[in-house]
């Protein structure tokens, strides 16, 4: 057999043809019995080729045993294929040659040996010796497992678990291990055996999504499948198990391939459901875990790519868009982005368009969607950061929990409806981050199509009545905001612009202090709370400091960040940056505005390699410079930089200081005045205002004298003064931190849950969570006679 295989052949396998070996035609021509007698006789070599390789080193082995050893795998491979007769032995001794190789799936032809042995034994159990080498293959399956568990070695064990346990193949699906799996075939134990075995072949289908996209023929394949199932069944099972799925990246659960190739077959029918529910599922893989990563990027990829596949469902595209501003990979936000432009390009259209037009009304009427169950009404009502859900009986009254009723008679339509309530949060914040977003994007639209698409869209209509928009008409110019009876100015002056004016979203920058002053007051006045800060939007504006830098601002150097924190709030603002650890990572927090062609740059440096993370990764960070540039001019001086640009970088810079900056973080292990960086804990903790917390200040200004506790505070230049029954305190506005008068004694109060009095009071904007914090430590105070907690009582 040996001068068979031996001679010709090119020098590489991966260009291999049998037709350039020597004996090909000879060996063709040969017996069926021959044929089989060198197709044991190719695995033993294979196994015996690789044994003394790795005793002796490939190095010492003559020129041709790599291309020997790769002729010899293509050539068992192709006869196996021609569907020759083994015996058990024979097969028992092809399966143990291939067994013993250091790798079951490179240069191994065990697949072409197990489908030999899948049409050797049919539907038959194996017994004597070649269930001994199938029992031995599955153990060698489990250690390969331990360091390299790849998609060929899960399909093996697959396949030797399916001989030994006799199943038919065609009509069984033997799962592979994992926690996925179990659910799945617990809810399938439930069905007829019909049923079972039409989801096993499914399951079968969908464990084969290897790929990083399906194929037409792929999904041309699942279709009578799918259909063998019935249509709504199966998407009706596949939104249960998408639903309940929380991939473990500390366990990783392999048959959660399963759900991988179930999420392709979903795509290829959608309807508005199944993008939630594809959409919702891409959100939890791509959620990070402390010190390991994304739940299941792998997961998560391949509902990105079905959303993507569902261009023409508008759901899809408005969960595209969600997730580009939640997910936090720089790669995942690129792609998604990408392919959103292609989508645009194919109909003609900008990204931006394609956005606003393809966000369906989900069933909404003027954000409001009602639904009769029984004697009961179930309402779901829009605001501009939420959705909620409301229960009335048939006299109209409201009910504070869901009626008992509705819990034991309607079970499928109550989780539907949480679903629901729960989607279209979801899809509000989404809306949201873009609409900010829409300032550096420098968007507009015409009157006609705005209105349209978003003062009297059923979905995005709670939003905008939330916000200020301006509008350029002709010669005239003026802001607005939505009401019932119409567009209405500050002073409540009703307005009509023509078809083809132009709006945007209104920018402080660009008014009058008293013009501002009155747009918060009628905010106010109205109880208005918009979904981000707008009228009480924090602007910056050149100074002389950074006229005289020329090409660069010092304004937020010389701070000490948790570069962790740091990390996940450049993610959140849309800037680029990856983690700095102590080999060849060093890179500078960027981000880019192509509607300018103008790049802005935070630097920022390790400030030392003691404090470090397992993974050897620094905890702290040291700010510098925020610098612009552009193609043309690089470095871009401060004053060529457009205002709103300036502005809204600036806004994101002091953002990442005022959050990140070890000065304001009340359990940092080295704070305090006597910690390590004591000196910069002690100028910022209690220092200076920032911008961001002068505005707090201003709002707190306004609101304290309609609280219960107002009379027991008072407002100073940097604190808000509460008088308790023990002390008097300080809060500094801008790092939220507590101090003890008359000695100025530092107070830590942890951040927990909000005070129940805080939670009553009105806020015009929505995102400043240390302005909630600031007032819920105040209602604490004030009645600090009544405080429980060991760890404060012991400071007061």
């Amino acid at each position: 057999m040996r001068e068979y295989i031996s001679k010709g052949g090119p020098r590489y396998g991966s260009q291999l043809k049998l037709s350039s070996i020597e004996h090909w035609q000879a060996i063709k021509a040969e017996s069926k019995a021959v044929q089989t007698e060198i197709c044991v006789y190719a695995a033993d070599h294979i196994f015996a080729r690789d044994y003394i390789n790795e005793k002796i080193g490939r190095s010492k082995t003559n020129e041709s045993g790599w291309v020997t050893n790769s002729t010899e795998v293509k050539l068992a491979s192709t006869l196996m294929r021609s569907k020759l007769s083994f015996s058990d032995a024979q097969l028992a001794r092809m399966i143990a040659g291939c067994t013993k190789r250091r790798s079951l799936d490179w240069e191994n032809p065990i697949r072409s040996v197990m489908s030999a042995v899948e049409r050797h034994i049919g539907d038959k159990q194996p017994d004597g010796e070649l269930k001994l080498a199938l029992l031995k293959l599955l153990e060698a399956c489990d250690k390969r497992s331990q360091y390299s568990d790849t998609d060929n070695v899960r399909k093996i064990k697959v396949r030797v678990d399916a001989l030994l346990e006799g199943k038919k193949r065609g009509h069984d699906f033997s799962f592979p291990k994992g926690a996925f799996s179990n659910r799945v075939k617990t809810d399938l134990d439930a069905l007829t055996e019909k049923e079972q075995i039409n989801w096993s072949k499914l399951m079968k289908h969908a464990f084969s999504a290897s790929a990083s996209k399906p194929s037409k023929k792929w999904l041309n394949d699942a279709k009578p499948l799918t259909e063998a199932i019935g249509l709504e069944a199966f998407q009706t099972q596949f939104i249960i198990w998408a639903s309940d799925v929380k991939p473990d990246p500390a366990d990783v659960d392999y048959s959660l391939k399963i759900l991988k190739g179930l999420v392709w077959i979903a795509s290829s029918q959608p309807n508005d459901t199944i993008a939630l529910a594809i959409g919702r599922l891409a959100e939890v893989s791509f959620v990070k875990v402390a010190g390991i990563g994304a739940r299941s990027k792998k997961l998560g990829n391949a509902c990105c790519v079905s959303l993507m596949n569902m261009a023409e469902n508008g759901t899809a595209i408005a969960e595209l868009v969600r997730l580009r501003g939640k997910i936090k990979y720089p790669s995942v936000k690129e792609s998604i982005q990408k392919k959103l432009e292609n989508i645009a390009e194919k109909q003609g259209v900008s990204s931006a368009e394609l956005e606003d037009s393809s966000l369906p009304d989900f069933g909404f009427k003027n954000g409001v969607y009602v639904q009769r169950l029984g004697d009961f009404t179930a309402t779901i009502h829009l605001f501009a950061q939420k959705a909620n859900l409301e229960w009335s009986d048939k006299d109209g009254k409201v009910r504070k929990t869901v009626p008992t009723d509705i819990r034991k008679n309607f079970k499928t339509k109550l989780e539907d409806l949480k679903q629901k309530t729960k989607n279209m949060t979801a899809m509000i914040s989404g809306q949201t981050i873009a609409l900010e977003q829409s300032y550096l994007a420098d968007r507009s639209w015409e009157f006609a199509t705005w209105k349209r698409r978003y003062v009297d869209h059923p979905v995005r209509v709670k939003i905008s009545e939330n916000l200020i928009w301006f509008i350029t008409d002709g010669p005239d110019s003026y802001a607005v905001l939505p009401t019932k009876t119409g567009l209405q100015t500050a002073d409540g002056t009703s307005v009509k612009p023509s078809k083809t004016a132009a709006v945007r979203l209104w920018h402080p920058l660009f008014e009058t202090t008293d013009t501002i002053l009155s747009w918060r007051k009628r905010i106010e006045d109205l109880r208005l709370t918009q979904p981000f800060k707008q009228a009480h939007r924090e602007i910056y504006v050149v100074t002389d400091a950074e006229r005289n830098t020329d090409v660069y601002s010092n304004r937020f150097a010389a701070h000490i960040l948790r570069q962790h924190q740091f990390k996940a709030l450049c993610d959140a603002k849309q800037w680029r940056y990856t983690l700095q650890g102590l080999w060849d990572s060093w890179n500078r927090p960027n981000k880019h505005l192509p509607a300018f062609n103008i790049t802005a740059e935070f630097a920022v440096e390790i400030i030392s390699e003691d404090d470090r993370t397992d993974a050897w990764i620094p905890l702290y960070l040291s700010s510098d410079q925020v610098r612009f540039s552009s193609p043309e001019q690089n470095p871009l001086p401060i004053e060529q930089v457009p205002p709103l640009v300036f502005s809204e970088i600036m806004r994101d810079v002091d953002l990442f200081v005022s959050v990140t900056s070890v000065a304001n973080d009340p359990t940092w292990a080295d704070g305090g005045p006597e910690g390590r960086f004591g000196g910069y804990w002690r100028e910022h903790a209690f220092g200076e205002l920032g911008q961001t917390a002068k505005v707090r200040k201003e709002l707190i200004e306004t609101i304290l004298p309609k609280l219960a506790i107002a009379d027991k505070c008072e407002i100073e230049e940097k604190y808000l003064v509460v008088r308790g029954k023990r002390n008097s305190y300080k809060i500094h506005f801008g790092s939220g931190n507590i101090m003890i008068m008359p000695d100025n004694r530092y107070l830590c109060i942890v951040k927990g849950g909000k005070h129940k009095s805080s939670e009553k009071v009105y806020l015009p904007f929505a995102g400043d969570n240390l302005l909630s914090i600031i007032l819920s430590k105040a209602f604490l105070l004030v009645d600090d006679h009544k405080i429980t907690d060991r760890t404060i009582l012991s400071q007061l």
